[in-house]
């Protein structure tokens, strides 16, 4: 059997598709068509313009001449990774959807979307729609309402996976400091929760002894504004995941990230696979991948950006701005998370011991749980 991943190449695929290829399904051919580069770049340019109003639009419109859907007459079967085929394809295809709204490219919806989403969703050929998540599941229903009701038979969620990065990097070596050592990764910083951690750690730091490592954009400005705390080192957001595995998660106590809409949070994942455990706000899918005070901590904060019904969009950073008070709580909360990783490091070694389990044979997030899942898909799609 052959399967085709169908994506938006001129977007940056998400890694851990590209586990299939260090593990692949079991007599499953998985093709992936090369990315597009120079369409990367343009899109990197959309992506700080988009919130004027006409160019979501345009770049819906003009998005069929940037793709050029061009599939593999060989295939048996197309998986359409995040985003609906332009047309109702000539054999059975899959749906894969990290929120609702990556179905629409994350623009603005309308009724007109939501019933080309249905349409596309409901046709015979169309054979499974598997989201990352429950919570992407919900988005979809929040999304469809009781169009929903045509389509939920078709629907399984499938978790996305990654190899136990623990079990094959060499551990870190005990050292005579007790520092706690912190780290947070996330390219968009105000919408990661960068700024509430700062301000948490500056109290933390006062009286414990600490590190922090911050790898986010910006991170200059970042130094120029925090930078007066010798505890925490900046870098840019420029390494590979081989070497954000064995130069920082490896390196580190715990991995603390409050973010304020994330649709699934792949670095937590990358974490925990290091025998790291997190520190991440309870929103959207986050509840699905930590469990709160067994392998990681889970912060309350409001609102639940992502869990709004139809019409919520992945903005830029002033979309997620929090009110005083919302953001005075999840600073507290920070700051009584952190400080039990101080006070209670054995705490924080048990919770690390506990996040490996998800990636091992069995496990929540491991490969071959997930790949044993797509290939009963796979098949049943064709049977």
């Amino acid at each position: 059997m052959k399967v085709e991943f169908v994506y938006r190449n001129y977007i940056p695929l998400y890694p851990h598709y590209f586990s299939f290829e260090k593990l692949p399904v079991a007599d499953i051919e998985i093709v992936i068509p090369c990315p597009r580069p120079s369409l990367q770049r343009y899109y990197k340019f959309y992506r700080h313009i988009k919130r004027i109003p006409f160019v979501s639009g345009l770049v819906n419109v003009s998005q069929k001449a940037l793709f050029r859907e061009g599939h593999d007459p060989a295939a048996d079967l197309y998986f359409f990774i995040g985003m609906l085929p332009s047309k109702v394809p000539d054999r059975p295809y899959i749906v894969d959807l990290e929120h609702a709204n990556s179905l629409m490219n994350f623009s603005e919806s309308s009724e007109k979307s939501k019933r080309n989403i249905l349409t596309m969703l409901e046709h015979p050929l169309c054979k499974f729609i598997v989201p990352w998540s429950y919570a992407a599941e919900n988005s979809l229903k929040l999304l469809l309402g009781k169009g929903y009701e045509q389509i939920g038979h078709k629907v399984e969620v499938v978790y996305p996976a990654i190899a136990c990065h623990h079990d094959t990097h060499p551990q870190r070596l005990s050292t005579a400091s007790q520092a706690q050592r912190f780290l947070f990764i996330g390219r968009d910083g105000p919408r990661k929760g960068l700024h509430e951690l700062l301000t948490a750690f500056d109290v933390v730091s006062n009286k414990a002894d600490v590190a922090l490592t911050v790898i986010s954009s910006g991170a200059q400005k970042l130094a120029s504004q925090y930078g007066s705390n010798n505890k925490i080192a900046f870098f840019n957001s420029n390494f590979s995941l081989s070497e954000l595995v064995s130069r920082f998660y490896m390196e580190s106590d715990c991995f603390v990230f409050p973010t304020l809409a994330d649709t699934f949070g792949l670095v937590l994942l990358e974490s925990m696979s290091c025998g790291v455990p997190v520190v991440t706000t309870r929103q959207f899918a986050s509840p699905e991948i930590v469990d709160h005070e067994v392998d990681g901590m889970l912060l309350n904060n409001e609102p639940l950006f992502l869990d709004r019904p139809s019409g919520s969009t992945i903005h830029g950073e002033s979309e997620y701005t929090l009110g005083s008070f919302a953001r005075k709580q999840l600073v507290e909360e920070l700051i009584w998370s952190l400080n039990r990783f101080v006070t209670e490091q054995q705490l924080g070694r048990h919770l690390g011991e506990n996040t490996l389990k998800k990636f091992r044979p069995g496990g929540r997030f491991s490969l071959a749980t997930r790949n044993a899942k797509l290939k009963r898909i796979f098949v049943e799609a064709l049977s």
